[in-house]
């Protein structure tokens, strides 16, 4: 058995995408036609990061033991009495502390700052450096080579230094590539064709700057619907694990942008800070052994009360967001 995750989708398509094949639109589109053909085995030919190893864990070993497996891998295959039960990642063991811990050990996560799990390791492997105006193709690349799957996208400085956030790439988007829209064919029947093959469409998607590429699908695919983007989840150095825990489940990407304030208008962009590398800060800063869990919700309700307990956190970022972009646009105006 193997994971297929769209990181093995994102590193075909910068192998099949090399010299002209990137710079030619014609030649971009023969290389994502024949790979809509290819079979799915052929995804996973290419060297992969040992975070997508197919490895099993037994159900009778600890917690603890599971999450030594996750601070290497993403997904975690469990089984009990030789059958796969589940597949464990580091977003259920976030949903795990937000929700099923004691009243003291949520009191000790509320007191307990990010800039104290923040350590130097983390800075170094989280931050992706891209701005508003890279490529997607190029966006592409730098999370290959830093094993992420998605990053903050940032102005370029201001006079006084700093870069404003205005969104996160997540490669999820790149399944768009293969939605289809109906095309008449001539004789009164609707036939699906990919929605880049439009005869409009004369330059390269994945040429463009990443931001526009996360505007470009979804209107495509899906022209009455509207396809507003998503809010992104940020917590300050200064606030505490408890908030920075809840925001990354609030979050459609399980992923916290942290950063440090001078003041309510300059934000100082520190990392992204994913699940897998929030459960690999808690577990090097030995914050784990402190934790004391209530009995264990099934997945589903465990959901559901992150969403019933979180839900205004999501509204609180999204009216940020909001008013940040209405700043700007004046600013432009």
């Amino acid at each position: 058995l193997e994971f297929l995750d769209i990181t093995d989708f994102s590193a075909h398509l910068l192998n099949s995408l090399r010299g002209s094949a990137a710079s030619s639109w014609d030649a971009t589109k023969d290389q994502l036609r024949g790979l809509a053909r290819r079979p799915v085995k052929s995804l996973l030919q290419f060297p992969r990061h040992q975070s997508m190893v197919f490895e099993g864990f037994d159900a009778t070993g600890s917690l603890r033991e599971l999450l030594m497996c996750l601070k290497d891998r993403r997904r975690v295959p469990v089984y009990w009495e030789g059958e796969l039960r589940a597949i464990v990642t580091a977003n259920d063991v976030l949903e795990l502390f937000a929700t099923c811990v004691t009243k003291a050990t949520k009191a000790m996560l509320e007191e307990t700052k990010v800039n104290s799990i923040i350590g130097q390791e983390t800075k170094k492997l989280a931050p992706v450096d891209t701005d508003e105006d890279m490529r997607t193709l190029d966006v592409m690349r730098k999370l290959h080579e830093s094993e992420a799957r998605s990053c903050s996208l940032l102005t370029a400085p201001d006079d006084e230094g700093f870069r404003r956030m205005l969104g996160q790439f997540d490669l999820a988007v790149l399944w768009v590539i293969y939605g289809k829209d109906a095309k008449d064919s001539g004789n009164g029947q609707n036939l699906p064709s990919w929605w880049w093959e439009d005869s409009s469409i004369t330059s390269n998607i994945l040429m463009e700057t990443c931001m526009d590429f996360i505007q470009l699908g979804p209107r495509k695919m899906d022209k009455e619907r509207d396809v507003e983007r998503a809010a992104v989840a940020q917590v300050a150095m200064t606030e505490t694990v408890s908030r920075a825990i809840a925001r990354a489940c609030s979050s459609r990407i399980r992923q916290v942008v942290v950063y440090e304030a001078s003041d309510d208008r300059h934000r100082k962009h520190v990392c992204d800070l994913s699940s897998h590398l929030f459960v690999r800060a808690i577990i090097a800063n030995d914050i784990f052994e402190k934790l004391r869990f209530w009995p264990s919700l099934n997945s589903a309700a465990r959901r559901s009360k992150v969403q019933r307990e979180f839900s205004s956190v999501e509204q609180i970022v999204l009216k940020d967001l909001k008013e940040e972009e209405t700043a700007v646009q004046s600013k432009i105006s």
